[in-house]
């Protein structure tokens, strides 16, 4: 997953956008209610309308990046980066047995074509055998 493009932003201001508005409510309250526990503070309302315009704020950049995600989950359009490869690369095809996230799939008898349902070969691959990757520690 690439941290670049902006369904990636939207997931985050979303998930930002929830705590700041939670904290800006609880400020409200005691800018409203509890303000002798606020020291320094010398307009009171000024401070709560301060703090309710921050709630606000933040309630609609969650509701804007909700919606976003929605549409774009409606529309299958969750290429997450894929705007900024280069030129030539959105049609790059992978070799046989690998997965999109550099895993490897289930090989068949032969090694070559995954999925294949062929009987086992002499020293080939069967489908229960895991196959080791040496550059992902678990």
């Amino acid at each position: 997953m690439c941290c670049c493009g902006i369904y990636f932003w939207s997931r985050c201001c979303a998930a930002y956008s929830v705590f700041g508005a939670c904290f800006t409510a609880w400020v409200t309250v005691m800018c409203a209610e509890q303000s002798f526990y606020l020291a320094h503070m010398t307009d009171h309302k000024k401070s709560e309308n301060s703090a309710f315009g921050a709630m606000i704020m933040f309630i609609s950049v969650f509701v804007i990046s909700t919606t976003y995600i929605l549409v774009e989950r409606t529309r299958g359009g969750q290429n997450d980066g894929d705007e900024n490869l280069p030129k030539g690369m959105e049609t790059y095809a992978l070799p046989a047995g690998v997965t999109a996230n550099g895993g490897y799939a289930p090989l068949s008898s032969d090694g070559l074509n995954p999925g294949s349902s062929s009987a086992p070969a002499a020293g080939g691959l069967s489908q229960t055998t895991p196959r080791a990757d040496p550059l992902v520690l678990s």
